[in-house]
């Protein structure tokens, strides 16, 4: 059947001008990379119940979109060789900014979105894919934490970041939680600890904040990290808080399930970095430092405002000048006619000069 130009040309004015929503419900090979997600998954899942009330792996898919995306035809796998390994069922939508759900456990015929492979904690891939098979999203991970998920954060648009489950739900935790820079501060660490003990015994490196306000702050969804080029390395649970003029201790080790908070990370000892960030990633505060001694710690002094000097004498969960009230030593020594010197061997004094561990000064005693 031959058609008229003027056909032709209506028929090509209403396929350009056809919006993306409606292209992607055709079918959905036109969709772009990045409109929908892999948002978040658990690898190894003893806690979250799918519909059956089995605990089973999960994938959580994103729309970035402000419109309804059909998934009809559309492909996840864990095996990059084979990427039509399961298939969206016909029917399957995901709503405009919408979250979708994706059991990784083989049970086909369970009620809800049941993926013909399962997720390896030890680590591997996750491909989406298109009706064509082109690739849209992919995420290659390492062995995984029981019931920690890899989530993107910024929800949607960011890095694989590892945390607290937020099934169906923003990643980022806390709300939104944005506190003013300087509000909680980085107030002591060590990076080469083999003295003070986590609750599990174990002699870990450790960084202690301290909240400089006069109201409790909440913690959670806020960041830590040793990499200011890789902010998200750890989040802190939801529902942390740390009093007012109050101290809370991080372990720095990766013993993520252990009794207390622990990072993601461990402290070098010949020197990186710390960076305290909001949950929109702008930094509450940072540090950056050289090579420690072991059992050293760098503490501010004055304490919560001051600048880090080493401290052979930490003070983890309490003031940084508490010990030097207590503890201060201090011996007078004649060097020559009319001149001594004081010297504080381990202290330090807050005057209207800053006189810092191990320093000596030199005073007149000759009354003129």
């Amino acid at each position: 059947m031959r058609h008229s130009p003027l056909f032709l040309e209506l028929l090509l004015l209403l396929t350009v001008a056809m919006p993306a929503s409606s292209r992607a419900a055709r079918g959905g090979a036109l969709i772009e990379p990045g409109d929908v997600v892999i948002n978040e998954f658990a690898a190894s899942n003893t806690v979250i119940l799918d519909p059956a009330g089995e605990a089973e792996d999960w994938i959580e898919m994103y729309n970035n979109t402000s419109e309804a995306v059909s998934l009809d035809g559309m492909y996840l796998t864990d095996t990059p060789a084979n990427p039509g390994l399961w298939q969206f069922p016909t029917g399957t939508t995901i709503e405009a900014e919408g979250f979708l759900i994706v059991w990784a456990d083989q049970d086909l015929e369970q009620e809800g979105l049941h993926a013909g492979f399962k997720l390896s904690a030890s680590g591997e891939q996750i491909w989406f894919s298109d009706v064509t098979l082109a690739l849209l999203d992919s995420v290659t991970f390492g062995p995984q934490t029981t019931n920690l998920t890899m989530a993107r954060v910024p929800n949607g648009t960011g890095p694989f970041v590892q945390g607290t489950p937020t099934f169906n739900a923003t990643n980022g935790g806390g709300g939104g939680n944005v506190i003013d820079p300087g509000a909680v501060v980085i107030n002591e660490f060590v990076a080469d600890n083999d003295t003070l003990q986590d609750p599990a015994g174990e002699t870990d490196d450790w960084i202690e904040l301290y909240n400089t306000t006069n109201q409790p702050i909440d913690l959670g969804g806020l960041y830590m990290s040793d990499d200011f080029a890789e902010p998200t390395k750890w989040q802190i649970p939801d529902g942390t808080t740390i009093g007012v003029d109050g101290y809370l201790m991080v372990w720095a080790d990766e013993d993520l399930t252990q009794e207390g908070l622990h990072a993601a990370f461990k402290l070098s000892a010949s020197g990186e970095a710390i960076v305290l960030s909001n949950t929109d990633l702008s930094i509450v505060d940072s540090t950056s430092f050289v090579a420690q001694v072991t059992n050293v710690s760098m503490a501010r002094i004055p304490n919560g405002t001051g600048a880090f000097v080493p401290d052979t004498t930490p003070t983890p969960g309490i003031n940084n000048e508490d010990e030097i009230l207590q503890a201060m030593v201090l011996s007078i020594e004649l060097v020559s006619a009319g001149t001594a010197r004081m010297v504080w061997p381990a202290v330090t004094l807050a005057t209207d000069y800053d006189i810092y561990r191990g320093t000596t000064a030199y005073f007149d005693t000759s009354g003129a």
